[in-house]
């Protein structure tokens, strides 16, 4: 796509900037904050690798991977909080996920402990694993993905384990005490009473506890994550290009083009690059709105046409 800066736009164009500024505060306003780390952490983002740090703020399709003695702790604005665990890869907000409105969170490998208050509006967290996807509304629940399937144990509350892939699909209610589990060969997965001890016995310390929740303390800090010393991503673009679920979170040279062109007309699509987040899918939205086009905030074929169309005039 060919690119270039046009003159001013029409007046509908610029009244439906506060209308992009709006949706841009919102898309902001809900971005998880790292609130603790102990230990290595590397935030992967944007097609760059930097160091997990306290007081950064995660965007969509930004993924954290931690070391064999680390913890990282995420914090939401509703109250609620997902730790990981050591040698964990997770993956936060894919932008496909979006149809019902919010996005989902991806756990690749690893340990992920799940803390959610009871609230108000708010919709349910969802995990996705290789096997299952968690639901949680309100409660604890701690997952564990290994490479011999994927299994989770609610400690308080309820959570729902579905199986879209099954035929026909698997719905699963998962109330406290309970285990949830699909190993890799199963068709479909199991519901258990209490603890499996081998869950037990490798259970981290660090997820054995709750830690104090921490972000009121660094809504007032505004932290850059630094580069991460060896600066490079070819250990992550493995995992991340193996699980199906992170395809929307591939880099991708139309995304980015279309984004530069919609930076260029006063859209803000956060950062150029090349990935379908939330401020980008916003700004498309928008555009798609002015063109008369369905209002699906994806670069189909018809939104790309107008946009050529609107870059050459």
């Amino acid at each position: 796509m060919k690119l270039r800066s046009i003159p001013r736009q029409p007046r509908q164009l610029l009244m439906v900037l506060p209308l992009c500024a709006l949706l841009s505060l919102a898309a902001a306003a809900a971005q998880p904050t790292i609130t603790f780390v102990d230990g290595s952490g590397t935030l992967l983002s944007g097609g760059r690798a930097y160091q997990a740090a306290a007081g950064v703020r995660l965007r969509s399709c930004d993924a954290l991977r931690t070391g064999p003695q680390a913890m990282v702790q995420v914090e939401f604005d509703d109250g609620s909080a997902i730790l990981l665990g050591p040698d964990s890869r997770f993956v936060f907000d894919l932008p496909e996920s979006r149809a019902s409105g919010e996005g989902a969170n991806f756990l690749h490998s690893g340990w992920v402990k799940l803390s959610a208050p009871k609230r108000a509006g708010t919709s349910s967290h969802r995990i996705l694993t290789p096997q299952f996807d968690l639901s949680l509304d309100t409660g604890v629940a701690v997952l564990h993905i290994a490479a011999a399937g994927s299994e989770v144990y609610v400690e308080r509350g309820e959570a729902v384990a579905l199986e879209p892939a099954a035929t026909p699909p698997a719905r699963t209610t998962v109330g406290t005490g309970y285990t949830y589990a699909r190993k890799v060969e199963q068709a479909r997965g199991t519901l258990s009473r209490g603890v499996d001890p081998g869950f037990a016995r490798a259970l981290p310390r660090t997820l054995r506890d709750t830690l104090p929740m921490l972000l009121t303390q660094l809504k007032t800090r505004d932290v850059r994550a630094r580069p991460a010393p060896d600066g490079g991503t070819s250990a992550a673009e493995g995992w991340l290009a193996s699980a199906p679920e992170l395809r929307a979170c591939t880099i991708d040279d139309r995304i980015r083009k279309a984004q530069q062109f919609l930076i260029s007309q006063g859209f803000d699509v956060g950062a150029i690059d090349g990935v379908l987040g939330a401020r980008t899918q916003a700004a498309l939205r928008s555009f798609q709105q002015l063109q008369g086009l369905p209002s699906s905030g994806q670069l189909d074929a018809a939104t790309q046409r107008a946009l050529d169309d609107a870059a050459n005039r």
